[in-house]
Parts: structure tokens; C-alpha cells; sequence
């Protein structure tokens, strides 16, 4: 089959690796791959789609904030060849595909769960009927298969393919900062009442061995010629042992990358010596998710760890001379206008960079989202679909009788003002001079008093803004 992927806009510039390895296992099955890449390059978007008219199968990945995007594009593609097979997944697919399929009939097939297998499947004319992990249409009827089991050894996959992204092979628009995304583990066992990535891995954490992850980081040297690579794991350290392998076979291979973490690290799941390790292979910088820095809210969260273990672990990398940013939640329950703004403040003493503030949906299946449909002091505002968590587009899908819609916005407003973490409150999509213009007008309504701190920051990274818009844009 001739498969066409499509990656839609979105808010946060970057390659889909969930894509590149659906692209990998079906290029090892045999089938022809292409991936038209609409987030990380912009630009001939009216002529790129055209190459669809010779697909046998395009298949669409769904996040809850492209939904819209992605509804747009289902129509252009049913438009330019009517006869393909039309086919979603991703992660909202994955929590909501059911509810979609039956709202959106231009799709003949969504892909729930993880997508290598299935999408292979699916390529090679399997009956629908024996394909785990995928809803579908026969006739007027939507019919929904048994689960797919995950995959127990990730070892056993094709690396991600990346050359088959227009983006990368066509326009050679640079990755993010030139580095590689890896992912070397899947899931995590932790159940923060908030998070509903263990509804999509049914709560478990599964890992490639060190041996494999350094096989693609050769393969990335060779093909793709990068020097960086940066983990995207949800909890790269769960297990401690394997990520000091890891380090040691980065070590013993002598090769050379500077490498970061962007979410992976657990404050519990940490040690001097692993964090001596990684700065000895090159890690420049590591993420925590800290979500609150009041004690109280952090507590309640279920995160399994405590904030002194937090302090404890973010002292270590800086000991090593590591870059280390946080990320947290604007409107946890039992939060408030003012407790919030007290981790704002928090934060801001600590010197995180970045501090990433998000506001928080409450998704289906998580304990959140029974708290705010039965407590009465909880009020929902939108449907979780409408919710979004960061970005200029960020909203309010609930409210709280002692903390308004107003207040948790406005405390987002601030929190990112006061970290000067200034790319989530923009467009990338707009011109420099507007979104300084938007910044502005934001610095003068909720952190006036900093005007001149702001201006100068502003002032200073304006040409790197000027560099990222151009290659969003592909001019």
C-alpha cells in the first residue's frame, strides 16, 4: 500500500515520533510511507496535501487541541481522493474514539492504543473483524474490537523513521534545537489524579534495553547526522538500574552527544550517582514534574513523592552544573488564587528554567475528572474536549466556588510573565511584531511593575523568536 500520514498543526513546534514509528513498522511491512508534516513546517500547505490523491490509505493523528484542524483536514482529504482508506488515532482517538467515529463519518477506521502493529494490520488487508485495537464502520453500524495488547518487547520494533517526513526529507526544516527525540520507555505506574496517561498504557511501564537504545542513537549519528538527542520518556529513571546502564554504555561508546531530558525525571527515582553519570555523557538539562510547591496541594496529588525529595533531587543535577526546569498546574483541587500564586512566587525563587505552567483538564477516567463531576463546589464551564491546557489558546473547563475562571487565568497570565517562559503565550503562527504586541499589552495588565525587566528580555531574545518563526514557516 502507498500510506500518507499527515501531522496537523498545532501549538508546539516539534516532530511526531509517535508517527515516525508507525512510519518504521510499516516500511518494514513493506508499505510505501510518507508523512506530510503540517506542525513542524507550515508552508505549501495547499500543494503538499495534493500528493494524497495517489494514497491507498491516510491516516490522521488526533490530539484533543487539533481536533478542529484535523476535522479541516479530513475534508480536504476526502475532497482530493475520495477512495482512500481514511484512518485516526493518537491520543484522543485513544481516549475518546468511539464518541469520535460516531460524530465524524468522513473516518472509516480509528486506531485506539498503541498503532505499529494495528496500522500494519490494516495496510496488509486483514479482515477487520480479526484486527485488535481499532473501531470501525461497516455500514451504517460502528463496530468496536477487543483491545490490542501492548507490546511487551519494545526491542522487537523498527526504529522511528524521520526521512519520510517532507518536512525533514523535502524542505529540511531542522529539528528542534537539532536534537533527536528518543523515546526509551512506554507508560508509567504512577496514578496522579490529574494525568490520564495510565489509562492509554493501562498503567504499566515498559523499557528498552540500553543496548537497543544505543543502537538507534548510531543509527541517528549515521542517517541524520545529529550530535543532540533529547528523551521524551514519562519516567525515564523508574528504573534506576537500567538508566545507569545506560549512562555507561553512552560511556564506553565514547559518542559524544549532548543529550536532555524533557520529562522523564522522578524526584523519587533519582541519586547523586545517577545524576554525576548523566552529566558525564552529556545531559545539559532535566525537567521535573512538580505540579504545586505548596506543600498541602503537592501532598494531595498522588504523586508518590514528597516536595523535600523534589528540593533534594533538583540539587544534585545543579551540583553537576545541570540545567534544570519544572513543571506545574494552574487550579489543582484545594488550590486557590492564592495558593497558587504562592508556588508562582516559589518557582520564581528557585530559578527554574523553564517553568512551564499549564492549566488542568480534568480527562475521563482520572480521579480529577470524578472529584469536578461530584463535588458541588466544582463547576464544569466546557466539555473536556473544549479544555486546553497551555498555549494563547489556553481555557477554563472548570471553576470552583473559592476559585473563579478569572483567577485561574489570570494566575496563568502571571506565572508565565514571571518566568519569562513567553513562547506559551503567543502564537508561533503570528508575525514577531504581533506577538510582542500581545505581550506587551499582557506585561501591562498582569506584571506591570517588571515592565522594564520584561522589555529587556524581550529585547534581548527577540532575534531568536525572529529565527524559530522562520523556520515554523519555512521561509
Amino acid at each position: 500500500m502507498k500510506l500518507k500520514f499527515i501531522n496537523p498543526h498545532g501549538n508546539m513546534l516539534g516532530l511526531n515520533t509517535g508517527l515516525a514509528y508507525l512510519a518504521g513498522a510499516s516500511i518494514a511491512g513493506g508499505h510505501e510511507v510518507e508523512v506530510i508534516d503540517l506542525n513542524h513546517y507550515l508552508s505549501r500547505r495547499t500543494e503538499r496535501l495534493k500528493r494524497l490523491r495517489d494514497a491507498d490509505m491516510i491516516g490522521i493523528t488526533v490530539m484533543t487541541p487539533t481536533v478542529g484542524e484535523v476535522l479541516e483536514l479530513a475534508a480536504s482529504a476526502r475532497k482530493i481522493n475520495p477512495d482512500a482508506l481514511l484512518v485516526c488515532g493518537g491520543p484522543h482517538i485513544s481516549l475518546d474514539g468511539l464518541a469520535f467515529m460516531e460524530n465524524n463519518s468522513r473516518f472509516d477506521i480509528a486506531v485506539v492504543g498503541e498503532g505499529e502493529q494495528t496500522i500494519v494490520e490494516i495496510a496488509s488487508g486483514k479482515n477487520l473483524n480479526q484486527i485488535d485495537g481499532i473501531i470501525f464502520r461497516d455500514g451504517n453500524t460502528i463496530v468496536k474490537n477487543e483491545p490490542r495488547m501492548l507490546r511487551k518487547d519494545l526491542d522487537s520494533l523498527p526504529f522511528p523513521d524521520y526521512l519520510c517526513f517532507d518536512s525533514v526529507s523535502k524542505y529540511k526544516i531542522p529539528y528542534p534545537h537539532d536534537s533527536y527525540p528518543i523515546l526509551t520507555s512506554r507508560g508509567c505506574p504512577s496514578h496522579c489524579l490529574y494525568c490520564a496517561l495510565p489509562l492509554l498504557g493501562e498503567g504499566r511501564w515498559r523499557a528498552r534495553s540500553p543496548e537497543n537504545i544505543i543502537a538507534e542513537l548510531h543509527h541517528m549519528k549515521k542517517v541524520y547526522g545529529l550530535k543532540k538527542f533529547q528523551i521524551l520518556d514519562d519516567n525515564f529513571t523508574l528504573k534506576m538500574s537500567r538508566a545507569k546502564a545506560f549512562c555507561r554504555f553512552l560511556l564506553e561508546e565514547k559518542m559524544s552527544l549532548e543529550w536532555s531530558c524533557f520529562s522523564g525525571i522522578r524526584a523519587k527515582f533519582t541519586d547523586r550517582e545517577l545524576a554525576r553519570l548523566m552529566k558525564k555523557t552529556g545531559v545539559i538539562q532535566v525537567n521535573f514534574g512538580i505540579e504545586s510547591l505548596v506543600p498541602e496541594i503537592h501532598r494531595s496529588i498522588g504523586k508518590g513523592e514528597t516536595l523535600d525529595e523534589v528540593f533534594h533531587a533538583i540539587h544534585e543535577y545543579r551540583q553537576q552544573g545541570i540545567k534544570v526546569g519544572g513543571f506545574f498546574l494552574i487550579g489543582l483541587p484545594g488550590s486557590n488564587k492564592e495558593l497558587d500564586r504562592e508556588s508562582i512566587e516559589r518557582s520564581t525563587q528557585m530559578g527554574l528554567n523553564p517553568a512551564v505552567w499549564s492549566i488542568l483538564v480534568p480527562y475521563p477516567g482520572t480521579e480529577l475528572y470524578e472529584i469536578v463531576t461530584h463535588e458541588k463546589r466544582y463547576n464544569f464551564l466546557l466539555d473536556w474536549r473544549e479544555g486546553r491546557t497551555v498555549g494563547r489558546s489556553a481555557s477554563v473547563a472548570f471553576d470552583s466556588d473559592d476559585y473563579s475562571v478569572k483567577e485561574r487565568k489570570d494566575n496563568y497570565y502571571y506565572a508565565h510573565l514571571r518566568s519569562r517562559n513567553y513562547v506559551h503565550l503567543v502564537n508561533m503562527d503570528d508575525s514577531n511584531f504581533k506577538r510582542v504586541g500581545i505581550l506587551l499589552k499582557l506585561i501591562f495588565m498582569y506584571d506591570s511593575k517588571r515592565f522594564l525587566q520584561h522589555l529587556y528580555y524581550l529585547s534581548k531574545n527577540f532575534v531568536a523568536g525572529l529565527n524559530l518563526h522562520k523556520v515554523r514557516k519555512g521561509y
